[in-house]
């Protein structure tokens, strides 16, 4: 029954959420869940077997280990996790930003179990607490059982947190750290050279929702003037893991650059960057380009989506001001704000350029961070830790190492031993009454498109008896979709030779990403942009259910093309795939050859033996011609 449960840590908070579509479902899912949170056991064994502790192994050594202290080992071993990490970390010096809040491998076992319960009994606490409640349930439904569970066991707590506020920078501050590499890391040349700035308060609804645009303007796609720099450059191979605006912190900030590149590369990608952006001011940003990105946001607010509750993305929206001491409505609310730009930038039509100048170029709190491989750090760490670990079991004692043996005993016993018969009959079971009697229908409708001579616009018709004429049929669904409308357009596929199917997973993924005869890919994108909210095709294949054993399975493949766009728009946009669709500009061999690598190397990720020289070759060779 229940449709999400999960747990986000970020830097400042952590969340616990969970959903069902049965009420009692989701108020047993309340009591287990609220039960963990609030009035977790915390046992020795548990701090042990979560975080971290000392035991010794087969061959009488000691060594440590941990649930989390192995998965921060982990994090730390990754390129794009250390970059990441230090490009926010470098831009909030003196504040809680500053520190890992997974917690550094190196300072891990500096926790003991005292000072964790003690965090844990301030902090997760209600007068710490922000409560986010979504759906057709009475409030004071809910309110009477957060009362009855949990809130009345509480006092409240004066708990001031603060991640606090870093001191501007007079200057920009460069940087370089590392990471451990492997030999295939090094033959990579896994550097990332990347460029972050300290932007706006997050509660600033009005200068957050301008970066928000602003960034997917500057980098958001392939049309987008600062990633068309940075890739057209040669510089490097990629965007930097880290490339985007982060908007979960107390204040946003923007991270642009480069990976696969060198680290002497530095002062030539940081002068990119700036002399791009110098550029963009000074020639003034594509009106189309930044019509489209004002208008897929708009449409990004307006869809619901799938992929998790509804009610989750409002939630996280909200956190933005509500967990700074602001409304939550502060950066809930869309519409003003966006009229507001809008009205600013019918005002001003440099009003994207003057942001760029104040918030990026005369902007002196922003960082250059640089992450080089280290083929031998992973071997100084552990020869480190080998050598403290060592030192320590030197200087135990006979009953330090036998309490250490017992220690390591009761957490086998604690991790092998059942719940009790009692533990199990005190998790909430959902019962037969509890359980919808019915499911939810989709409505549909039948009906068909009477197809016309060349360039006449097919017309629709009801449901019945077409008179023999050429009819595409139609299925209409009539949902509340928040003024969006979604087409899917589905064809046959078992008329190709089994050769020829090979070639249309890859035929799929090709077509949106090309432009149309004498419309380069980059303005085609654009004019999609303007008039929807994404087009998208893949293939798919399912087998008809047999009415009787005995008979064959029927397969059954198809191509589908999927549209998104306002209803108001869904005819251009229409239009303008449908162009796509049949008129696809397959010459374009240059872009056709970029795909195609990026398509086999998507699926060399998942089928091992098809090696990145198999792509390259895939990427030049007669597939190209044949597609």
């Amino acid at each position: 029954m229940n449709t999400f449960l999960n747990a986000f840590t970020f830097p400042e908070k952590t969340v616990y959420p969970a959903s069902s579509t049965v009420p009692q479902d989701l108020f047993n899912l309340l009591e287990v869940y609220g039960d963990a949170v609030f009035f977790p056991r915390l046992m020795p064994e548990m701090f042990r077997q979560e975080g971290h502790r000392l035991e010794l192994d087969a061959e009488g050594k000691l060594q440590r280990t941990g649930i989390v202290y192995n998965e921060m080992k982990g994090n730390y071993s990754t390129h794009d996790n250390v970059a990441s990490d230090w490009c926010m970390r470098s831009l909030f010096p003196g504040t809680s930003y500053a520190h890992d809040s997974g917690g550094d491998p190196a300072a891990i076992p500096s926790l003991d179990y005292a000072r964790f319960k003690q965090f844990h009994e301030r902090y997760y606490h209600p007068s710490n607490t922000q409560i986010f409640l979504y759906g057709d349930i009475p409030t004071a439904t809910w309110l009477e059982r957060l009362q009855g569970s949990f809130l009345h066991r509480f006092q409240k707590l004066d708990i001031a947190v603060r991640v606090g506020e870093p001191a501007a920078f007079a200057a920009p501050l460069y940087l370089t750290k590392t990471y451990p590499s492997g030999p295939e890391d090094e033959e990579g040349g896994k550097t990332s050279i990347t460029c972050n700035w300290l932007l706006n308060p997050v509660a600033d609804a009005e200068a957050t929702l301008a970066m928000e645009l602003l960034s997917e303007i500057l980098i958001g796609s392939a049309a987008s003037p600062l990633q068309r720099a940075l890739i057209d450059s040669g510089l490097g191979e990629d965007l930097s893991g880290p490339t985007g605006l982060e908007t979960e912190l107390s204040r946003l900030f923007l991270a642009v650059g480069l990976r696969g590149t060198e680290p002497d590369r530095a002062d030539a990608i940081e002068k990119l960057i700036l002399d791009t952006l110098r550029r963009v001011v000074k020639e003034g940003l594509d009106p189309e380009l930044v019509e489209g990105t004002l208008r897929r946001f708009e449409f990004r607010s307006r869809e619901i989506k799938g992929g998790g509750p509804f009610g989750l993305r409002l939630m996280r929206r909200s956190l933005r001001a509500w967990l700074h001491g602001h409304a939550p409505q502060t950066s809930l609310v869309f519409a003003p704000v966006m009229e507001s730009i809008r009205t600013k930038l019918a005002a001003d039509k440099h009003y994207f350029e003057k942001i760029i100048q104040s918030a990026l170029i005369d902007n002196p709190h922003r960082t250059l961070v640089t992450i080089v491989p280290d083929g031998s750090q992973n071997e100084r760490e552990q020869a480190a830790e080998r050598a403290e670990l060592d030192a320590r079991q030197q200087a135990m004692g006979e009953a330090e190492i036998a309490a250490l043996k017992a220690a390591q005993a009761e957490l086998e016993r604690y991790q092998s031993t059942p719940d009790s018969p009692e533990a199990v009959a005190a998790i909430p079971f959902l019962g037969e009454a509890d359980i919808p009697r019915s499911v939810p229908l989709i409505p549909s409708t039948d009906s068909y498109l009477v197809l016309g001579e060349a360039g006449a616009a097919p017309s629709c018709g009801a449901a019945g008896d077409p008179s023999g004429q050429a009819v595409v049929p139609v299925k209409l669904h009539d949902l509340y979709t928040n003024g969006i409308s979604y087409v899917d357009l589905c064809f046959d596929l078992e008329q190709l030779t089994p050769d020829e199917l090979l070639f249309m997973p890859l035929y799929a993924s090709l077509i949106p990403a090309l432009g149309l005869p004498g419309l380069g890919y980059e303005a085609t994108a654009t004019r999609i942009n303007l008039c929807s909210g994404g087009f998208s095709s893949f293939t798919e294949t399912s087998l008809q259910a047999r009415r009787k054993r005995s008979e064959p399975e029927d397969l059954h493949i198809k191509l589908f093309y999927r549209l998104r766009a306002l209803d108001g728009m869904v005819g251009e946009a229409m239009e303008l795939t449908g162009r796509l669709i049949r008129e696809a500009d397959l010459g374009d061999l240059k872009r056709i050859a970029e795909g195609t690598y990026a398509f086999t190397l998507h699926h060399a990720s998942r089928h091992p033996r098809v090696t990145i020289e198999e792509a390259r070759a895939e990427a030049v060779g007669p597939g190209v011609v044949r597609v």
